[in-house]
């Protein structure tokens, strides 16, 4: 990733994303162009307050560049680190992920996001807004087709469906939201045993009860005992939240 002037717009900063195919197997990458220019394609689309605009595509020689607004911040991974892990503090960040989520999905046709984890958001140093990063393996979600073209994710974070026992839809990144709202309240690493995750409130006595069942509920196994719709993931959230009030804009961090 790269910082750049703007020559368009003097004073503009902008920050660019490189793909050099000359690190990525021969066989891979007409796939991996394919994929690089798809992502570009599908962010030029969207405008939102928690996505990262993009604003160009170009390619010269082996290398493939994407052109998107500076975003001042760090991940969420990173703004989380040494922050308590409090209901106060994640509340408000999982409602922004289910307001960018809940767009996405209701594009035409939908957007499914399939990555979502903390290092995949940043959190904006001025406005404390939570933005979503990486498309590379977002997709359409297709009616009436039984599996995804391709398998891939994030293991611990991406739902079971998501490696061939299904197609992804929106209630594939309500589980993703599910462990990633887990994550960010006890640190637990996901991947040390997939698809098991110890009760919230074991590893963070601090959690209420009512939020660790909402976690519980978006991180069923099965689809259909899940929330169905990001936006009755939201609702639940929201009654959770309401004593909550975290403000973000207070957050200092560095360019990303």
């Amino acid at each position: 990733m790269y910082e750049v002037g703007d020559t368009t717009a003097p004073g503009t900063i902008r920050a660019v994303k490189e793909m050099d195919l000359a690190t990525v197997e021969q066989t891979e990458r007409q796939g991996a162009v394919a994929d690089f220019r798809r992502e570009a394609s599908l962010l030029r689309t969207l405008s939102h307050p928690n996505l990262v605009k993009v604003l160009d595509h170009f390619a010269v020689g082996d290398k493939e560049y994407l052109v998107m607004e500076y975003v001042q911040g760090e991940t969420l991974e990173s703004f989380m680190r040494n922050r308590p892990r409090t209901e106060a503090q994640v509340l408000p960040i999982a409602l922004q992920l289910c307001d960018v989520l809940d767009y996405l999905h209701s594009r035409t046709p939908p957007i499914i996001y399939r990555d979502l984890k903390p290092s995949n958001a940043l959190v904006e140093t001025a406005t404390g807004l939570v933005k979503l990063i990486d498309f590379g393996i977002a997709r359409f979600y297709k009616p009436g087709k039984k599996k995804d073209t391709k398998m891939m994710g994030t293991p611990g974070f991406a739902p079971p469906e998501q490696y061939g026992d299904g197609q992804t839809d929106a209630r594939s990144d309500v589980f993703a939201l599910g462990v990633t709202l887990h994550v960010l309240l006890t640190d637990y690493d996901v991947e040390q045993s997939l698809w098991s995750y110890p009760p919230v409130t074991t590893l963070n006595p601090q959690i209420s009860a009512t939020l660790e069942r909402i976690i519980l509920r978006a991180t069923e196994m099965r689809v259909s005992d899940r929330y169905q719709r990001v936006a009755e993931l939201r609702d639940a959230l929201m009654a959770c939240s309401r004593p909550h009030a975290t403000d973000l804009s207070t957050v200092r961090g560095d360019a990303w």
